[in-house]
């Protein structure tokens, strides 16, 4: 008999006014990366397969990223040590520009995640994404990098 579990997950997306190849190399290059997510994203082009060490908060401890899948222009696909999964999938909005999709899951023991954690995760994402769309589209981040909201993909 199969057993259906509930999931703690979030899930948030942007539209970002440049082609998917570009949003997608942003997502997989460590020094576009770093820019508006990681503290440091390692050294590592992200691929399938490649492991890597990202951190996400100076001062943190870094985390072993595994990149699972990377479908050109398509579906990224990452498992992080803590156990954390992230999924980006990009779809070719119909001005020529990028839906970008961002799915996390995995953090926190099953049935053990507060609404007020995955709210934080929400936000983080979103700011996260928001951080991307500006630095794509007009060449710059939000917000200082001391005074982001990190995602807790490294707890």
């Amino acid at each position: 008999m199969n057993t259906v579990r509930p999931l703690a997950m979030t899930c948030v997306g942007t539209s970002i006014q440049r082609p998917r190849r570009e949003v997608f190399l942003a997502l997989t290059d460590p020094e576009t990366l770093r820019l508006f997510w990681p503290e440091d994203a390692g050294e590592a082009i992200l691929a399938a397969g490649v492991e890597t060490q990202w951190t996400m908060e100076a001062g943190q401890e870094p985390v072993t990223v595994t990149c699972k899948q990377a479908d050109d222009d398509s579906l990224i696909r990452l498992v992080f040590s803590s156990g954390t999964r992230v999924s980006f999938s990009l779809d070719r909005a119909e001005d020529g520009g990028t839906l970008l999709h961002y799915i996390e899951w995995g953090f926190g023991a099953e049935g053990d995640v507060s609404a007020d954690h995955i709210a934080r995760i929400n936000s983080a994402a979103t700011q996260m994404l928001a951080d991307l769309r500006a630095l794509l589209e007009r060449d710059f981040a939000t917000i200082p990098a001391d005074e982001k909201t990190t995602l807790a993909t490294a707890a």
